[in-house]
């Protein structure tokens, strides 16, 4: 058994050589690989706070199980090196029955996660991976495809030498077990904008080391609250309960440390009581960062 762990651990410590992500920001467990080929990791939810109904936020799963492809994708990559894998579009869809997923259902357990490398192709910089996360007795929650650019350590390292920090502090609270605030809201013509402020190295801890840039992940819990809290003006209804139905993110580039990002929210549809409203992340210029479509069901 001592044997075994120390197999695991050793697993462990070479695939996150090989990832761009590092502690607090990876919070993955027990990674493994089963006889299948297939990735598999556990995870405690940090956010409590997302406002959404589930047992955990499609933003957080997102960003557990793209790291969790990461590691799949590190697996296939015959270039034992470290490698950026920069999510690039990602499609969620929630298990349709809700029974037993609801926050009110949640332990202290952990989550399983389970990622499997669709496509690597390291000549056009691209991979892609199939997840899912589950509850501690594998009743599905979310499942997630994912698509990277993939790029080598010293490449990211030479495109983004603008963005260097050295000697960032490491013993700072972990920031990704809060939604990042909104201010500036306005609700305007059914469109709702607000602002993340400027992004400070310490909302990024462990992404990426001495390059620090907001996760994905972390500004779609922001444009996710925004499109909540615009069907709550819509709707005349605070404190709505809800739950991410279906998600198409698109992220065009990452927001640096010191770059200021404002979102803001248009409502689309509502059909069979599912209600879609896309979401927009603009840095101050007004170039796009990011676009989130999301379809809520609301929750009564």
């Amino acid at each position: 058994m001592v044997r075994e762990i120390s197999k695991q651990q050793h697993m462990e410590a070479d695939i996150k050589d090989l990832i761009c992500v590092s502690a607090p920001y990876l919070a993955l467990e027990n990674i493994q690989v089963l006889p299948s080929g297939i990735v598999q990791a556990e995870v405690q939810v940090e956010n409590l706070l997302s406002g959404e109904a589930t047992w955990i936020s499609a933003p957080e799963a997102g960003r557990h199980l793209a790291i969790l492809g990461s590691c799949a994708l590190a697996l296939q990559n015959p270039q034992k090196e470290k490698h950026y894998y920069l999510a690039t579009h990602a499609l969620v869809e929630r298990a349709k029955d809700l029974n037993g997923i609801l926050n009110k259902n949640r332990s202290s357990a952990p989550l399983l996660l389970q990622a499997a490398a669709l496509h690597l192709d390291l000549a056009q910089k691209k991979g892609r991976c199939s997840t899912k996360i589950c509850t501690p007795t594998g009743q599905l929650i979310f499942s997630i495809e994912v698509s990277y650019q993939v790029l080598k350590g010293t490449l990211f390292q030479k495109l983004f030498q603008k963005h260097l920090i050295a000697d960032l502090p490491t013993k700072l609270e972990n920031p990704y077990t809060v939604n990042p605030a909104i201010t500036e809201l306005l609700y305007v013509d059914d469109r709702l904008s607000g602002n993340l402020g400027v992004v400070q190295a310490s909302q990024c801890l462990g992404h990426f080391d001495n390059y620090p840039a907001l996760p994905i992940a972390i500004l779609c819990a922001g444009m996710a609250r925004l499109g909540g809290m615009h069907l709550e003006y819509k709707l005349q209804q605070p404190h709505l309960q809800y739950a991410v139905r279906h998600a198409d993110l698109n992220a065009f580039r990452l927001a640096f440390a010191q770059e200021e990002v404002r979102i803001a929210s248009e409502f689309e549809t509502e059909k069979d009581e599912e209600y879609t409203v896309m979401v927009t992340a603009t840095d101050a210029q007004g170039s796009t960062l990011s676009t989130i479509r999301i379809t809520y069901d609301l929750l009564t």
